[in-house]
Formats: C-alpha cells, sequence, structure tokens
C-alpha cells in the first residue's frame, strides 16, 4: 500500500430474508419395483430376499410429524407380512412368510404385492408406493400317490411266466377327468394278457414328477417283475409258489419314487387272491382193500369202506365220487357214491361159495377164489381227476390157513401146543390131526450143524383169522421160554414148505438135559419168503 495513498471508503447495511411455509413431499422408494425368488412351502418367518440393484428402504424428506409414515402390504392374501409398520423419514423394511398356504408351485408360479407408504401427519394423502414380484422355485414337495388305495387281482393258481399280474401307477391328486379302471378277476390267464391297467397323473414339474417303480416287498417277491417304467407286474418263473392249496391270497407291497427312483417313496398294497384250480388228484389211502364176507354172506366183517382224498383247496374241485368200473359182473355189490362204503346187494349162491371153501381146503391160491373189483374216486372238477383202487371181496373162510407144524415129542402136550401155536400165529388155531412125523418130509437140522433124531410130531391145525388178527411179539417171547420147560429147548423155529404145505419145525438141540441154563440161547424165530403172511392187523 502506497504511503501517500488515502485510506478506503467503506458502509455496511442488514438484510432480512423473509421465509414462505415449509413445503410437505411423500415418502418414496428407492426402487419403483421389486423382485425376489423363494422356494414354494416355504415356512413361516422365511425372509424375502432383494439383492442388486434393489435397496429395501423408503424415505421421506420432511420435518417433524410431516416425515413419519406407515408401511402396509396391499393385494397379499396375508401370505406376507413387513417390518417395521412405521417409519420416520428414513426406514429399511424387511418382508418375511406370514402363511405358506398359496405358495405352491402347482397352483402359481408367481405372486404379486405391492409396499404403500402412507404419511400419518396432518396432511396424511401423500402416499407412494412399489410392485414386488415373488417367483416360487417348485421342490419336490409331493409324494408319489397311487390311483388306489390297494390293488387287488384275482388269478388261477397254476399262473405260467409271463402273465400279467397288475399295472399300478400313481398320481399326486385325482382331478377331473382322471379315468381309474376297475381291476378285473380273470378264472383263466395266459401270457400278455393285462389284468389291471390305470393311468395316472404326476403335477411336479421336471425331474421331481418322474416316477420310477422300484420294487416289490413280501414274500415270494422273486416270482414277481415289476417293469420300473410301466408298472406293470408279471410272473418271472413257472416255479412262482402261488398255490391255492398253501394260502388262499399272498399280499405285497409295490414301492414307487419319484425323481426317477431315487426321491420321495410311496407304497401301495398289492393282493393276489388265487383261484383253485382242479390241480390235484383223488389218491386212496390204500391200494388194495380186503373185505370179508360174513358167514350169511349178506354184510361183511367190518364195514368194508374205501376212503379217497383230493387235496384241492375248494369246491367243486375236492368233492370225491366213487364208482366200480370193472370187477362187478353180477353186480351183486353196491359201491356208495360219496361215502365210498361197499354193500352186498344180493347174496352169494351157497354152490359158489362150496367151491370157493373146496378150493380153499385144496390150499389152492386164495386169490383165486376172491372177487377183485376195481374202483376209482375221481373229483367233480372240471377237468375230472381220478385214481383207482383193488378191492378184493373175500368168502367167509378165506382168513383161514391149514399148517403143518413139527413139535418135539411123541405125542406132545396138546393143549400147550394148543397155545404155543395161537400166540406164534396170532389167529384162532384148531388142531385137525396130530401124527408122528416120519422124518421123508422135512429132516431140521440143530444148531450145532448135526441132523437132530429126537421123536418128533407132525400137527396139522387150521388157522383163523379175524379182522382183528395181531401178534404180540412180547408174548410170543414169553410163551417160548416157557415152552423150554416142556421141551427143554427151543433153538430154532424153522420155516420150510414141503409138497405145497406150510410147516414150521420146534427143534430142540439137548432134550435130555433139564438143565441148561449154562448153554441156552434164546429162542429165534426164522421167517422164509414162502411162509404165508400173518396178518398182524387185517381191516
Amino acid at each position: 500500500m502506497d504511503l501517500h495513498e488515502p485510506p478506503a471508503m467503506s458502509a455496511t447495511v442488514q438484510v432480512a430474508l423473509l421465509l414462505g411455509d415449509l413445503g410437505n413431499s411423500p415418502p418414496y422408494f428407492e426402487n419403483d419395483n421389486y423382485g425376489s425368488r423363494i422356494d414354494e412351502n416355504s415356512p413361516q418367518g422365511t425372509v424375502l430376499v432383494f439383492g442388486d440393484p434393489y435397496i429395501t428402504e423408503i424415505k421421506d424428506d420432511d420435518m417433524g410429524k410431516n416425515g413419519i409414515f406407515s408401511i402396509t402390504l396391499e393385494n397379499n392374501n396375508g401370505t406376507f407380512e413387513i417390518s417395521p409398520t412405521v417409519g420416520e423419514r428414513r426406514a429399511s423394511f424387511v418382508i418375511r412368510v406370514r402363511d405358506n398356504a398359496l405358495l405352491d408351485y402347482e397352483m402359481r408360479q408367481t405372486i404379486y404385492f405391492t409396499i404403500v407408504a402412507t404419511e400419518v401427519g396432518p396432511g396424511g394423502s401423500l402416499k407412494s408406493s412399489a410392485r414386488v414380484t415373488v417367483y416360487l422355485n417348485d421342490v419336490n414337495d409331493h409324494l408319489p400317490v397311487f390311483l388306489q388305495p390297494r390293488y387287488e387281482v384275482t388269478l388261477p393258481e397254476n399262473m405260467t411266466a409271463g402273465v400279467t399280474v397288475a399295472q399300478v401307477l400313481h398320481c399326486p391328486q385325482l382331478t377331473a377327468g382322471v379315468t381309474v379302471a376297475q381291476v378285473l378277476n380273470c378264472p383263466q390267464l395266459t401270457a400278455g394278457v393285462t389284468v389291471a391297467q390305470v393311468r395316472a397323473q404326476d403335477l411336479d414339474t421336471g425331474l421331481f414328477g418322474k416316477v420310477h417303480y422300484t420294487r416289490i416287498l413280501g414274500h415270494l417277491n422273486t416270482s414277481l417283475r415289476l417293469d420300473s417304467i410301466t408298472g406293470l407286474i408279471t410272473v418271472s418263473t413257472n416255479s412262482h409258489m402261488f398255490d391255492r392249496e398253501t394260502a388262499p391270497e399272498f399280499r405285497f407291497n409295490v414301492e414307487a419314487r419319484d425323481m426317477e427312483g431315487s426321491g420321495n417313496r410311496a407304497t401301495v398294497p398289492l393282493i393276489i387272491k388265487l383261484i383253485d384250480v382242479n390241480d390235484e388228484t383223488p389218491y386212496f389211502e390204500k391200494d388194495q382193500y380186503d373185505f370179508f364176507l360174513t358167514p350169511s354172506l349178506r354184510n361183511f366183517t367190518t364195514p368194508a369202506i374205501i376212503t379217497a382224498m383230493d387235496m384241492d383247496a375248494e369246491s367243486p374241485n375236492n368233492e370225491v365220487r366213487y364208482e366200480i368200473i370193472s370187477g362187478n359182473y353180477e353186480n351183486n355189490y353196491y359201491l356208495h357214491e360219496i361215502k365210498g362204503e361197499l354193500t352186498v346187494r344180493t347174496s352169494h349162491s351157497r354152490g359158489k361159495m362150496t367151491r370157493i371153501k373146496r378150493l380153499i381146503d385144496d390150499q389152492e391160491d386164495v386169490d383165486r377164489s376172491s372177487i377183485t373189483m376195481t374202483a376209482r374216486a375221481y373229483d367233480l372238477g372240471v377237468p375230472h381227476r381220478w385214481s383207482t383202487t383193488t378191492i378184493h371181496v373175500l368168502p367167509p373162510d378165506a382168513n383161514t390157513r391149514t399148517m403143518m407144524f413139527i413139535v418135539n415129542g411123541s405125542p406132545p402136550d396138546r393143549t400147550q401146543t394148543l397155545a404155543m401155536l395161537e400166540t406164534l400165529t396170532g389167529g384162532q388155531v384148531r388142531i385137525k390131526d396130530i401124527r408122528p412125523y416120519e422124518g421123508h418130509e422135512i429132516q431140521p437140522i440143530s444148531a450145532s450143524g448135526r441132523e437132530d433124531n429126537e421123536d418128533r410130531s407132525m400137527v396139522v391145525a387150521t388157522i383163523l383169522y379175524d379182522g382183528t388178527t395181531m401178534v404180540d411179539v412180547r408174548q410170543l417171547q414169553k410163551q417160548l421160554q416157557a415152552n423150554v420147560k416142556m421141551s427143554e429147548r427151543v433153538d430154532k423155529v424153522v420155516r420150510c414148505v414141503s409138497s405145497g404145505e406150510p410147516r414150521l419145525v420146534l427143534d430142540s438141540d439137548d432134550p435130555g438135559h433139564p438143565d441148561c441154563s449154562d448153554n441156552s440161547s434164546p429162542a429165534s424165530l426164522l421167517f422164509m419168503p414162502e411162509l404165508p403172511t400173518l396178518r398182524h392187523t387185517q381191516t
């Protein structure tokens, strides 16, 4: 500054700013609309996430009461809720799931609603809004559901491999227009016949809706084959063991899974009911029946009943009928069709019976004098199955045998001999003759191998057998031991046949010594094949 310059001149003035009334503006959002994605059926409290470029804030530039606003949701149907519900000048909001009933992808894929911010001051009419779009993600939230609560099929027990048992499909929900086929009952099935076929829908989308049938659970499940794509069930083997005689029905569970067999699982009962097929043949309890006529020739000594069994499970396949198919030439006998009891229709002539008795006395073959018939047992199934048996009708004396016995002693004690022979044969013994044994009919050999020349007798006796004849082996042993006192020792019972007549030889090796305790041996019975059969029990 120049020292010679004069000082500056200055002045001051006051300025006043006059402000008008304060302004009032509405709340506003950082974004005009918002978008989020959420899984269907998300639980209550799940937060909607709004990523970039969305900013979840509401602002109001007003001061005081005019800067306070409420926050609500419109067109929401109670599905979501927002917090906070009141803000001042600036508020960040969060939207959560309140009720997930409408979060169903199969019903809707998107949900729209609006966020509204309304000023609550004296001029509360100011507000703004932002549209929210929520996209639902499809999740595997449905189990496979079968069209029927269970599947029942009826099949013949002798079905063969390849027969279709059932086709079971699934659907999550039955809707209008879905047709459910009824399961058919088939009395006879051949390979390829479809027993049951149903159609289904799956409202899940994509992989979640692809159902495969994974397995059959239950006893004999290896006898069935399950097509994983179609749900068709067929018999896999001819050795399936589906036998009506074993069980009337078999129960299984068919399993299905979505996601091509790796997802959610569901099962449905499968019941296979079996139809009884006439696959069992009646069989007789005996291959041969022998019945003896009474002396009056008008009846039998015991009820003449033949019995056959049929193992089929149901009628008429297991109902048995009887008939005589051969041998009843004179129509003398009647066989009851249901009971299987044989009765005499007309008595035999006395002349014929005399001839039969004469044949017996001559030791002819008894079968030549009997009446032989063939009876058949058949069931009432279709086709009939049957088997046969032989019936022998024997005359009253057909159960009589004449035999010769060689015993020690000459003559032997008749009472003791009678008791011994009855115990030995099991029948009623009638001694016809006792005579000295000449030695030319048979020469018994003792246990020591030397010939025995002791005195012997030939006893000719008739043995009578009735319907309850039996041999008590224990009593026989006791009797033989008791007879040691009579014959000193019974070493053998030797059976032989001479001149067509059966004989029993009771041989004593050392009859001269009553005390033989030191070298005694138990009695033995030697039964030769030629000996006529001793009937232990005759029916």
